[in-house]
């Protein structure tokens, strides 16, 4: 029996996406579903380089309501900074998470989400 369907492909966001780039306090961004580009400034506290990324993010939290993904340039940094965003947040366990990776077969990256899924 063949369904008489249209193959329906629907790339919006239920949350509006601002795509940029923070650099010298200002955020160039494009908006992914309305495609608005725009620009802010952020004044941003000044802080050694190795908080910045952190900082960065729990400064848009705070002060915009603005979810981040902070992309960095390795993968020691990334685990670096993931550990002090862990200790600015209070968020509570994520144990749906922690019991999918359960089945997993062990590894470092499954240790590490795990690790990262006790405070959300």
């Amino acid at each position: 029996m063949l369904l008489k369907a249209e193959l329906l492909i629907d790339t919006r966001r239920p949350v509006e996406l601002r795509k940029g780039i923070l650099s010298r306090n200002v955020f160039s961004y494009l908006e992914h579903n309305s495609g608005m580009e725009g620009e802010k400034e952020w004044r941003l506290p000044e802080e050694n380089k190795e908080e910045l990324s952190s900082l960065h993010a729990r400064y848009l939290a705070e002060t915009h309501d603005e979810q981040s993904i902070i992309f960095l340039a390795d993968k020691l940094s990334t685990e670096a900074v993931g550990e002090k965003l862990k200790e600015m947040v209070d968020f509570p366990e994520a144990s749906d998470a922690i019991e999918k990776l359960k089945s997993f077969e062990e590894s470092y990256s499954k240790i590490f989400c795990s690790h990262f899924s006790q405070k959300a």
